[in-house]
Parts: C-alpha cells; sequence; structure tokens
C-alpha cells in the first residue's frame, strides 16, 4: 500500500511568499524608471503576468493534483540581447492527500544573445523555495539552486489579419539542493550537480503591437543523484505588454 501524503498551502507562507513578491515588483520598477537604455529607440520592454497550472510526481509514487502558479515577469532587450526576470507563487495546495502541505516559489533571472532573429542562447539563475508543513506546522524547509543554461527560438506566422508566434526553450540545470529540519534545527546539503531538465513550448495571440496573450506546456524534471526524481508539468498562460 502506498504511504499517504497531502500538500496545500498555507496563510502564513503565503504571505511569505507575496512579501517576496512585491519586493521583485518593486526591483522591477525601479529597474524601469531608473535605467537610461530605456529610452533609446532599439530597446524595448515587455512587463507582464504569468501562470503555470501544473502537477507534481514526487518519482511516481505520488502525483498531486493541480497547482496555480503566478507571479511578475520584466524583460528588457537592446539590439540582440536580453535579460529579465521572474517571480512565481503558488496560490493553492499540492494536494495528494490531508496530512502534509507545501508552498513553493520560483525565481529566474536569465539573460541571453540572439544568434539569429529565431534562435538565441540563454543564461541565468533558478532558485526554488519550498516550505513542508505537517499538521500546520512547519517541519522543514528546502531550497533547490541552480544556474541555467539553454536555448530559445521562436516562429512567427501571419494569417490574414491575425499574427502568432510559436515559440520554445529549453535549459539544462546543474541543481544543487539544501534540506533544513526545523525540529532538528539541522541543514542537510543534500547534494550538487543533480540533473535537470525545463523545456517549454507554446503561441503567443499577438494584439495590435503591443499586447500578447501566450499559452502552451511547460514541463521540469529533476533527476537527484540518490536515483529519485521530481517532475511537474502544466498549461502556461501570461499576459504581456510591449513598449
Amino acid at each position: 500500500m502506498k504511504k499517504e501524503l497531502n500538500i496545500h498551502f498555507s496563510k502564513g507562507h503565503r504571505q511569505h511568499h507575496i512579501k517576496k513578491m512585491l519586493l521583485v515588483l518593486i526591483l522591477m520598477c525601479g529597474l524601469i524608471i531608473a535605467s537610461p537604455a530605456l529610452a533609446e529607440d532599439n530597446v524595448y520592454t515587455v512587463i507582464g503576468v504569468k501562470t503555470w497550472y501544473c502537477s507534481w510526481d514526487l518519482g511516481g509514487s505520488y502525483k498531486s493534483q493541480q497547482s496555480f502558479l503566478m507571479g511578475p515577469s520584466l524583460k528588457i532587450a537592446k539590439d540582440n540581447f536580453f535579460c529579465g526576470v521572474t517571480y512565481l507563487i503558488s496560490l493553492n495546495d499540492y494536494e495528494f492527500d490531508k496530512s502534509v502541505s507545501v508552498s513553493r516559489s520560483d525565481l529566474d533571472l536569465m539573460m541571453g544573445y540572439m544568434l539569429h532573429p529565431r534562435i538565441g542562447l540563454v543564461t541565468g539563475y533558478k532558485a526554488i523555495e519550498t516550505k513542508i508543513d505537517s499538521n500546520n506546522t512547519n517541519i522543514a524547509n528546502q531550497n533547490y539552486t541552480s544556474p541555467v543554461f539553454g536555448v530559445t527560438t521562436n516562429y512567427p506566422i501571419s494569417l490574414g489579419s491575425l499574427d502568432f508566434i510559436l515559440t520554445a526553450n529549453l535549459n539544462y540545470l546543474p541543481v544543487s539542493i539544501m534540506h533544513y529540519n526545523k525540529q532538528e534545527k539541522k541543514s542537510t546539503d543534500w547534494g550538487d550537480n543533480n540533473n535537470g531538465y525545463s523545456g517549454e513550448a507554446g503561441i503567443a495571440f499577438m494584439i495590435g503591437d503591443n499586447i500578447a496573450i501566450n499559452t502552451g506546456l511547460k514541463y521540469q524534471l529533476f533527476k537527484w543523484i540518490n536515483g529519485s526524481n521530481d517532475k511537474f508539468k502544466g498549461i502556461t498562460l501570461s499576459l504581456d505588454y510591449r513598449f
């Protein structure tokens, strides 16, 4: 018989992640206002809201119901160079059963260079923070951190007056994970250079010259050195405004 496990989201963890989201928003606004480069003709900025409706598969033993992640995004591009930041938090539970709860936040920092208008190279940094509760008591935290190396591509399509852009990206993440047991007050390094992979494919619907609605599928796989793995997959949806 499989061991029962439940994951849901506590009020305290939601407040913790929302405070971080507000900080990221303030930093984004400060960057937009303060950067003199944004006034140049060959620079554009994209601000948006991203969502990810995804499930969590714990090594094939447990699979959650869908959880909803949402947060702000910012991208700035000049000529062939671009950089950006995204911060997502889980707004509802990763539910497996009714005993354990886990909240999650994702921070993505990236920069890249377009080798061609249709393909580019990307590097950056990713951090995932999870907080684990048992019976409304925070028993452990886990932090995942990794550099990011990947590629991105796009292909525009016009059908009469309708404009679309097909998009895709694939990234490799040599992940490190740190586990903190709050009951024992002990931190454990669960290994460096675990293998992580992230991919997303979708389509952007253009509304005029400045607004885009993006939807697609996103998949993450983390293969740990102890032989276990975590899988996240689900539908993405975002709204972007370019200026």
